[in-house]
C-alpha cells in the first residue's frame, strides 16, 4: 500500500475477503521494517475470526488476500522520557515489541521496565 508508514503504538484493520467481505478486525502493529516493507501483527487464537484465519492459513496453498487499512491511533514517541515503564497482558504485548523494537542505540534510557502476565491453557 503506497503511503503505508506505521509507528509505534498503531494498528489496522484487516480483512480477509475468503472468510468475510464485510467483517474487518483490528490489530496491533507489532513490529515493521520500512527498508524491505515488511509488516507484522500477532494474533491470539481466542476467536471466531482468529481461529477462521489459522483454519484458513492450514488447508491453504496458494496467496491469499488480506485487505489493509490504517494504520490508525495516534503513534507515541518514548524517545524523550528517561524511564519506561511497560505493561501488558497477554497478546497486549504486540505494541509494546514495536515501541521497544523502534528504539536504536541513540536513546538515553537510564531505565526501561516491562511487566507482562499471560496465562497459558494446555489442551
Amino acid at each position: 500500500k503506497t503511503g503505508f508508514h506505521p509507528q509505534p503504538g498503531q494498528y489496522v484493520y484487516i480483512n480477509i475477503p475468503e472468510l468475510s467481505e464485510l467483517q474487518w478486525h483490528p490489530f496491533s502493529i507489532s513490529g515493521f521494517d520500512r527498508t524491505s516493507k515488511q509488516y507484522s501483527i500477532h494474533a491470539s487464537m481466542c476467536g471466531d475470526f482468529t481461529n477462521a484465519v489459522n483454519s484458513l492459513a492450514d488447508r491453504v496453498d496458494e496467496d491469499l488476500q488480506i485487505r489493509i487499512d490504517g494504520p490508525y491511533g495516534i503513534p507515541y514517541d518514548v524517545k524523550q522520557y528517561q524511564h519506561l515503564f511497560f505493561v501488558a497482558g497477554g497478546i497486549g504485548i504486540t505494541p509494546i515489541i514495536c515501541t521497544l523494537d523502534s528504539l536504536d542505540s541513540s536513546s538515553q534510557h537510564e531505565k526501561i521496565v516491562l511487566l507482562w502476565v499471560a496465562f497459558l491453557t494446555f489442551q
